[in-house]
C-alpha cells in the first residue's frame, strides 16, 4: 500500500474518530476499518500506575478483545496469562512486535509453546502487537488476522502497517472516551459474556459463576471486564442495569 494512501486513511480515521460520542463509537469505526483492509480482529487493554495497589495487581480501566472465546477460556484455564510473552511487550517495550517473533524460542512442552499451539489452532497465527505505554498508563493494542495460510500472511503483510497506524489513534480516543464516560449506546455482547452477566445478576461470585460454567474464575472475570469495558460502565450493578436495557 503506497505510503500516502496509508497517511490519506489515518487521517480520514481519525477526523471520524473525533466525531465518535462514545467507546462502542469508537470499536465500531476501528472494526469497520480493519475489515476493509482485512485485518478481523482486535485485543487491547488499559491499566492506569501503578499497575498494583496494596500488593495486588489493579483492574484495568478497559479490556476489549474479539478473540475466540474458547481461546480465552484456555489463556484463564492454563495459567498462561502469569507467563504471557505479549503482555509483557506493554510493560517492556517500545516498539512493535509481531507475536510469531514472541513465541519463535518457545521450546517443546513450556508453558509458552503450549499456547502458541493454541492460538494456531484458532487461526490466531498473525498479529502484531502495539505497546503504546508512558508514565501514566500501561496500554497495549493487538490486531490480527484469522487465517495460516501463505495468503493469509500475505494479506496481513500487506495491511499490518495501516492497522498499526489506526490502532494507534484509536487507543488514545477510546481511552479519552473511558475516561469522559461518554454516552453508551447498543453493544454486541458475547454469549459468554451474557451468560456471565446474567449470573452477576442473580448475586454469584466470580467464583460461584466459573463453577457453573466450568471454567475460571478468571476467565469470568476477563469476560464481565470485557462487557463492562463495551456497555462503557465501571461497577457490575451497572452493567446489570445496562445489559438489561439492551435486551
Amino acid at each position: 500500500m503506497r505510503i500516502d494512501t496509508v497517511r490519506d486513511r489515518i487521517t480520514q480515521f481519525s477526523d471520524a474518530l473525533a466525531r465518535a460520542t462514545a467507546p462502542s463509537d469508537a470499536i465500531a469505526l476501528l472494526q469497520a476499518e480493519l475489515h476493509h483492509i482485512g485485518i478481523e480482529g482486535i485485543d487491547f487493554f488499559g491499566t492506569p500506575r501503578p499497575v498494583t495497589e496494596a500488593g495486588a495487581f489493579r483492574e484495568p480501566d478497559y479490556v476489549v478483545s474479539t478473540l475466540p472465546e474458547s481461546l480465552v477460556d484456555d489463556y484463564y484455564a492454563f495459567g498462561w496469562d502469569d507467563i504471557c510473552p505479549v503482555v509483557d511487550l506493554a510493560y517492556g517495550s517500545s516498539d512493535a512486535t509481531l507475536t510469531s517473533s514472541v513465541f519463535a524460542d518457545a521450546q517443546a512442552g513450556s508453558k509458552r509453546r503450549e499456547m502458541w499451539d493454541a492460538m494456531r489452532d484458532h487461526n490466531v497465527e498473525h498479529e502484531i502487537n502495539i505497546p503504546l505505554s508512558d508514565d501514566r498508563y500501561v496500554r497495549q493494542i493487538s490486531i490480527y488476522t484469522v487465517g495460516r495460510s501463505a495468503a493469509d500472511a500475505a494479506r496481513f503483510a500487506e495491511a499490518r502497517h495501516l492497522g498499526q497506524g489506526v490502532a494507534t489513534q484509536f487507543i488514545y480516543a477510546y481511552e479519552a472516551l473511558v475516561h469522559h464516560n461518554g454516552g453508551t449506546d447498543t453493544v454486541a455482547l458475547t454469549p459468554r459474556e451474557t451468560e456471565c452477566l446474567q449470573w452477576v445478576s442473580t448475586g454469584l461470585t466470580n467464583l460461584e459463576i466459573a463453577a457453573r460454567l466450568n471454567v475460571s474464575a478468571r476467565t469470568v472475570k476477563f469476560h464481565l471486564a470485557n462487557a463492562m469495558a463495551k456497555m462503557d460502565v465501571t461497577t457490575r450493578s451497572q452493567a446489570i442495569a445496562e445489559a438489561s436495557r439492551h435486551r
